[in-house]
């Protein structure tokens, strides 16, 4: 089977286990060797999920840019140096950028 099969994860609600299950879910699990794994969101919750898991940090990619070679990269659509964000209850903030990093996926899927 020729070409790279690409999957975006998105992070969810961050105030929730949305990060949790999706950094798991990308540098966990058994995936195709031609898989490229693209989770979207924040750098800044993917970092304190990668050291709270004991995982490895994921380079940081854009759209503009080739793939690196590493399987699991991170896309930032809307970087922010600090996640207004605490776990726990439910949080219109954290909905809306769960929200803008949908849009910023499927955006880029349809130009893909």
């Amino acid at each position: 089977m020729a070409g790279n099969l690409n999957i975006g994860i998105t992070l969810g609600d961050i105030g929730g286990i949305g990060p949790e299950v999706a950094v798991k879910a990308a540098l966990g699990s058994r995936w195709p060797a031609r898989a490229r794994l693209v989770l979207v969101g924040s750098r800044a919750v993917v970092r304190v999920e990668c050291r709270r898991l004991g995982r490895p940090m994921p380079p940081a990619w854009t759209p503009s840019k080739p793939f690196p070679s590493a399987r699991v990269v991170i896309w930032d659509p809307v970087p922010v140096t600090r996640v207004p964000v605490r776990p726990g209850p439910a949080n219109a903030q954290a909905a809306r950028l769960a929200v803008t990093w949908i849009r910023a996926a499927v955006s880029a899927a349809e130009v893909a």
